[in-house]
């Protein structure tokens, strides 16, 4: 007992029978609130010598001689590490206070705070290969001082309950109204959760951002039950007060109306006034429009808005436009004053093989969105997932550029409008290793004795250069909705961006989306373009129709029309919204 005593152990002053209290300097120093962590009442050492050996890798001078290993990494406590020798006083000093730096409730706060921002599973601290990990990243750790996943699990439970009534005050006491935003979110385990958060401003005049609720959404997602879900969150952070209830930012998706009038039932307030809807929603849904349509929509009424009937001057431009094409095919060139004349580009087709249709329609318009020049990128994407073909896809690249570097092609999904225009920047970008691709494709079909075989399907999907030219068009419609993104996304930067998606940076951002759609209308975008020599930025002027024939032009046109149909009703709704509002405060100030 006497090496005991003089490293590490201090008995206590009083007694149990002929036992003794013995208090760990080590645990004690770290803060351990349960006394049974850091107090042993024995009569012997053995369950001294345990603790020391299993919890600190601090063994007996007998173990040691005896080849008795710790419980540490590989057997080796820290003492191995710094070359410590116990019979010193001063080493046992510097081993107490090392061991006093280290607080395994700060460990458990690390460990909760990376599982769960990451959403990872909280078995994950029981596996062998992580305890490896930490342990030979730190030799002051042992492995008891790893905590289990169901710890964790209960550590974060207490921390919500000791958090709940800090975060009641804090909105109790907010200097703003609190506004709202939730939507539904699905695991990956496929079940469906409501989050439900809170922006406000706080007696010391700082914004604060918080997640209320993550509630579980059993049975149909209708407008009553998330206003359920949203009032009894609202009820147990007892934000209950119509004054302190502010605006909600919700989608424009129909449940979110029906929820919205229900919580205006239960607070008392207008649902018109307090809705505001969400931005990215709304460019979401006017790109989608544009792209693809809807079957509601009346094409009819929407192309003869601006004329179906051609004048002798667009008939003059047409058979311009078509000789030009015919040339290009009688000598193989391409006139796109786009292309980069300094590189050999593979030779393409110069007229489409899925031109704009005669008649637009609802079918005629489908089919253009799925087989036309954005839907062949589509379809090219969907070969490209065919892991040989990808391969050569990549093969072709190198073989462009003259080095290994390669792009990944850009796919496309329903849900993201921009993946639709990433898609389209990345095609155009690898226009010419597409071209080198398709050739190797043709080449290794009709070469290898393939030829008795089906044409590949990728083969199908070759663009042409009127194509192109279309793709480059709907690049540039789409760039302005990818800047007004950023611009109504996320919180302001000091000193790099001030904008963070406030109410008062919404109208203009719309108003200058549609500008830019009447604009394109008319046949004219601007462009930001960069001075080669001051490198100053500023907007140019610049035809977007050039080249293209009146049945293209047309339907450009009713790409732009629904586009900009959708953007002006949101904007007609979320006006709604605020003329409600202003007349709300009117009221309240008569």
């Amino acid at each position: 007992m006497a090496w005991i005593r003089a490293i590490y152990w201090r008995p206590g002053h009083e007694g149990v029978g002929n036992r003794l209290k013995w208090i760990c300097a080590d645990c004690f120093a770290r803060g351990f609130k349960k006394k049974s962590d850091f107090c042993f009442v024995c009569s012997t050492g053995a369950a001294i010598k345990k603790h020391l050996r299993n919890a600190h890798g601090i063994l007996a001078p007998n173990d040691v001689a005896g080849g008795v290993r710790a419980s540490s990494l590989d057997g080796r406590p820290i003492t191995h590490f710094i070359g410590a020798d116990f019979n010193n006083p001063h080493d046992q000093f510097l081993v107490s206070k090392l061991r006093g730096r280290f607080n395994s409730k700060g460990l458990r706060v690390l460990l909760l705070d990376w599982i769960t921002y990451h959403n990872l599973p909280f078995d994950i601290v029981n596996t062998e290969r992580f305890q490896r990990l930490l342990l030979y990243g730190n030799p002051l750790l042992d492995a008891t001082h790893i905590p289990s996943g169901k710890t964790l699990l209960r550590m974060l439970e207490s921390e919500y309950r000791g958090a709940v009534g800090p975060v009641t005050e804090v909105l109790r006491t907010a200097r703003s109204q609190v506004h709202f935003s939730f939507d539904g979110w699905t695991s990956q385990s496929y079940t469906a959760f409501l989050g439900i958060n809170a922006q406000f401003i706080d007696h010391n005049f700082a914004q604060h951002r918080i997640l209320l609720g993550l509630r579980p959404l059993l049975g149909k997602h209708n407008g009553a039950s998330l206003a359920d879900e949203v009032a009894d969150t609202l009820a147990f952070w007892q934000v209950n007060n119509p004054d302190t209830v502010g605006y909600f930012t919700l989608d424009n998706a129909a449940n979110n109306d029906t929820c919205m009038e229900d919580l205006a039932f239960e607070h008392g307030f207008s649902p018109e006034e307090r809705r505001i809807r969400c931005a990215a929603h709304i460019l979401n849904l006017c790109v989608r429009a544009m792209l693809y349509g809807s079957k509601q929509e009346n094409f009819a009424a929407i192309v003869a808005a601006d004329g179906d009937d051609l004048d002798d001057d667009e008939e003059q431009v047409d058979q311009a436009i078509d000789e030009a094409l015919n040339g290009e095919m009688k000598d193989g060139t391409d006139e796109d004053p786009g292309a980069n004349t300094a590189v050999d580009i593979p030779e393409e087709d110069p007229i489409s093989s899925h031109p704009a249709p005669d008649e637009i329609n609802a079918a005629s318009f489908r089919e253009y969105s799925q087989n036309g020049a954005p839907g062949m990128l589509h379809h090219i994407g969907l070969q490209l997932r065919n892991t040989q073909l990808y391969e050569q896809f990549l093969q072709s690249q190198r073989k462009e550029s003259g080095h290994g570097t390669t792009l990944h092609w850009a796919f496309n999904n329903a849900t993201r409008w921009n993946s639709d225009m990433r898609m389209m920047e990345r095609a155009l970008r690898l226009r010419q290793a597409l071209n080198t691709f398709f050739n190797d494709v043709q080449n290794r079909w009709e070469t290898e004795g393939l030829y008795d075989r089906t044409k590949p399907a990728v083969l199908q999907c070759r663009l042409s250069v009127y194509d192109w030219k279309v793709i480059e068009v709907l690049v540039k419609l789409l760039k302005p909705f990818e800047i007004a993104t950023k611009q109504l996304q996320g919180n302001g930067i000091p000193g790099g961006r001030s904008t963070c998606g406030s109410f008062d940076e919404y109208f203009p951002v719309f108003e200058i989306l549609l500008d830019h759609l009447e604009s394109a209308i008319e046949g004219t975008i601007f462009e930001e373009v960069e001075d080669p020599v001051t490198r100053e930025k500023k907007d140019v002027e610049v035809a977007i129709y050039d080249g293209l024939d009146s049945r293209t032009r047309r339907l450009l046109k009713v790409y732009i029309k629904l586009g900009w149909k959708r953007a002006s009703s949101s904007v007609s709704l979320a006006n709604r919204s605020g003329t409600a509002a202003a007349s709300s405060r009117s009221g309240s100030a008569s």
